[in-house]
């Protein structure tokens, strides 16, 4: 039908896990799905790039991550293009002290702000807001976290342990809240849920370097 969606921006809740059973590059895809549990996009590392492979659920190039210099200290920027190569955008991540905090700058192809991220590695849970910080445009975090119940030590436990399978698994949930955001912005941030999860990865010890060491006061961010 003229003017229909692809699948993997005409969602607005999408849910991620890893595809055990398969590797590239020393790491499992991760697979993006519908609300109704449909694969519209996978995500898979990209050794010349430095970065990352995404395509959609009939194997078509949609967007592609590149790693953009070397990263110096706790700060690395990726761009994210287009399945034309052509840059949609780049983000700039600054980890604080032992990676429990992210400051991560949404920016155009020129290196202007044009959104903002806020939460941390450990939590994996991150809202993304205009540059103000006024709106929110989407939320991304552990599926799960978002109903956990329960205080005291038992409600500990369960939300440690809830979050310890989800992020083994890579089970994360992506809430479009701004529905009027354009597509490609749906497909940058679905981009930089790519990047986050590798971030997390590094920061916990999993996955692999292809993106050159960080030193100084974080861990290095790196896929």
């Amino acid at each position: 039908m003229a003017g229909q969606k692809a699948p993997y921006i005409a969602a607005d809740m999408y849910s991620v896990s890893k595809q055990f059973g398969r590797v590239t590059m020393g790491n499992p895809p991760l697979v993006f799905k519908d609300s109704s549990g449909n694969v519209v996009l996978t995500a898979k590392a990209n050794w010349t790039s430095r970065g990352a492979l995404l395509v959609d659920q009939q194997g078509k190039e949609i967007g592609t991550i590149k790693k953009k210099g070397i990263s110096i200290t706790s700060k690395a920027t990726y761009q994210f293009l287009d399945g034309s190569n052509n840059q949609i955008g780049q983000v700039t991540i600054r980890t604080g002290m032992f990676g429990m905090s992210e400051n991560i700058s949404l920016q155009d192809p020129t290196g202007n702000p044009v959104a903002a991220a806020t939460g941390n590695f450990a939590g994996f849970n991150y809202e993304i807001t205009d540059v103000d910080g006024k709106k929110t445009l989407a939320k991304i975090y552990r599926s799960g976290s978002q109903n956990q119940q329960g205080g005291g030590l038992k409600g500990l436990l369960t939300s440690v342990a809830g979050a310890a399978m989800s992020s083994m698994m890579g089970a994360y949930t992506i809430e479009i809240v701004d529905k009027t955001i354009n597509d490609m912005s749906r497909l940058f941030i679905l981009e930089l849920v790519v990047v986050l999860d590798e971030m997390y990865r590094q920061n916990t010890g999993g996955g692999f370097n292809v993106g050159g060491a960080g030193i100084g006061g974080g861990p290095a961010i790196k896929l």
